[in-house]
């Protein structure tokens, strides 16, 4: 039997041993690799040549400060894209349903919130809403004239349109279309069963709800999912650290970019004074003669 008195020894090929040295990466921003697995190297080296082309170093002092500027873009970059999943894991665990809840929608639609409840940009034209509207009072006019009505074929002509709209609301989620294949009455499969009548009146009431309010909802929708997101990152520190992380790569991206700017002035002034110098021999000896008799009367008042 063969023992391993050092424990196991690890990863042997190159693949492997890639793979371990990525075992602690938590979000990246120091990895000692440039690369993360995940990531696309030749968007790296596309970053890389567009900063080469743009501030076109002249030097090595300058190649380095471009290279620090293109890790710092680089790590910036991954940080928004690590903060954008943070958040968007935060508003995940937010369901339309809790959300609905918040803003206080009626209790019997709010178990029928949709998806789009969670998108406060979503828009719905007038021409769109103006149908969905008459359906609505057609459907709160039914609830409140015909409770207790066992067969709604016998108001049928009376909200055509609103069973209309639950015929195609309906769609083909039941193996019975609701309406009849002329569209002029109710199936009598539907007839028989007035309490699935409700249940299915009642969802596409929530449905015209939600699309005819969208508009009047969208203020307590933006301050019920901000709320909501804040609260969860005080629990969270991680979004914050990221937010941190991304405003300190600006900054070192910033401090890279004026290294570089002073870098090349203090080149140019070099520069010029090197041309003055030997351009004028005699104004370079007699300022070293007068820094000569400059420190020999300091000497001698000393």
């Amino acid at each position: 039997m063969k023992i391993q008195i050092l424990g196991r020894t690890g990863p042997k090929s190159t693949k492997g041993k890639t793979i371990s040295s990525l075992n602690a990466v938590k979000h990246g921003g120091y990895a000692k690799t440039k690369i993360l697995p995940f990531e696309d190297a030749g968007e790296r080296k596309r970053l890389e040549r567009e900063l080469y082309r743009a501030l076109g170093p002249q030097d090595a002092v300058e190649e380095d400060l471009v290279d620090r500027m293109a890790d710092s873009y680089w790590n910036r970059e991954r940080f928004i894209l690590r903060l954008a999943m943070k958040q968007e894991g935060i508003f995940r665990q937010l369901t339309p349903i809790a959300l609905a809840q918040l803003i206080d929608i009626p209790a019997v639609y709010q178990s029928f919130a949709p998806d789009y409840l969670k998108e406060p940009n979503t828009r719905f034209s007038k021409r769109e809403l103006q149908p969905l509207r008459h359906q609505y009072a057609d459907y709160q006019h039914l609830i409140k004239n015909s409770k207790g009505i066992q067969n709604y074929q016998m108001v049928f002509g009376s909200y055509k349109d609103l069973f209309q709209g639950v015929h195609d609301f309906v769609g083909l989620d039941y193996k019975v279309p609701f309406l009849n294949h002329d569209r002029k009455g109710i199936q009598i499969a539907w007839q028989q069963q007035p309490k699935k009548v409700e249940e299915v009146l009642l969802a596409y009431a929530a449905h015209l709800y939600y699309k005819i309010n969208f508009d009047t909802l969208r203020p307590a929708i933006r301050v019920a999912m901000s709320s909501w997101f804040f609260l969860q990152r005080i629990e969270r520190r991680e979004s914050d650290m990221q937010d941190e992380m991304v405003v300190k790569e600006i900054a070192r991206y910033q401090s890279y970019l004026t290294q570089l700017m002073n870098y090349r002035k203090a080149c140019r002034a070099a520069a010029i004074t090197n041309v003055v110098a030997s351009s004028n021999p005699t104004h370079s000896s007699s300022s070293a003669q007068r820094n000569e008799i400059a420190e020999s009367t300091e000497k001698t008042k000393t």
